[in-house]
């Protein structure tokens, strides 16, 4: 990986890769005068016609994270420009493993720790609707979950890459999010998506 073993602007040193999607890598890096274990999203954005709106869209994912402070939403440090059309955003490091990778090994959660999960995550998500925004697509990759000493599970909501303002309604008929996860109308592009989309069965 051509990020692995770099510095970024001298202060980040990427440590590994931790997850990768189609057209962005997350790695784990230590900022370098502190020694604190954070996160960074790189994006590589290629010349071309939407390379502006990806930009945009990054900055505004960037702007999103940096209005909340709830503890269940991977809080954002800053974005940097790495040159040559790569971006990286500096987060948190949610330490732990995917809802989707708890229930593969487990295979079924016990009630209670099911509904404390939930809450977390409507917590979560009260400030995201508050703020008129909403996720548009919660599933349980996007969910990150650490055990505590406790061995309670602690929630966080990752991924905020297709996020939407509801004064904006949907971007320019894009239809945007996981299939099997996606409430009825945001499949069929409403022009007025709302909260419920991130609450839908």
């Amino acid at each position: 990986d051509p990020w692995v073993g770099s510095t970024l602007r001298g202060r980040y040193f990427v440590e590994r890769i931790v997850g990768a999607g189609g057209s962005s890598s997350v790695y784990r890096v230590r900022q370098i005068d502190v020694g604190r274990a954070l996160a960074a999203k790189i994006i590589v954005i290629q010349p071309g016609r939407y390379a502006l709106a990806t930009q945009a869209r990054l900055v505004l994912e960037v702007q999103t994270l940096a209005r909340l402070s709830s503890p269940h939403i991977v809080r954002v440090l800053e974005l940097l420009d790495l040159g040559g059309g790569a971006l990286a955003v500096i987060m948190d490091y949610a330490g732990g493993e995917t809802l989707h990778s708890v229930l593969g090994r487990l295979g079924r959660m016990p009630t209670r720790q099911a509904l404390d999960i939930a809450r977390q995550l409507a917590e979560g998500l009260i400030e995201l609707h508050e703020a008129e925004l909403i996720h548009r697509d919660i599933k349980p990759t996007n969910i990150m979950l650490e055990q505590l000493p406790s061995q309670r599970w602690f929630a966080r909501l990752v991924d905020f890459g297709i996020v939407s303002s509801v004064a904006e309604g949907a971007d320019d008929l894009i239809i945007a999010g996981t299939p099997g996860y996606m409430a009825p109308e945001a499949i069929q592009n409403s022009h007025t998506l709302d909260a419920r989309v991130d609450v839908s069965a």
